[in-house]
């Protein structure tokens, strides 16, 4: 099991929490952008491809 360890993955919570902030104030296109910077930055991560799918397919 992975743990969270805030000082290696406090990058990747920011970017997430930034493009959630997004969906929440119904801003589909900074959200759409903000939804890909992780996944760039943090390509081995196995929580990207749930967390990159558009609002439109939920």
């Amino acid at each position: 099991m992975n743990q969270l360890d805030i000082f290696v993955n406090s990058r990747n919570v920011v970017l997430r929490n930034d493009a959630l902030a997004a969906v929440l104030q119904y801003d589909g296109i900074s959200a759409n952008h903000l939804m890909q910077a992780p996944g760039g930055e943090y390509p081995d991560d196995t929580h990207g491809p749930a967390a990159n799918r558009s609002p439109q397919d939920c």
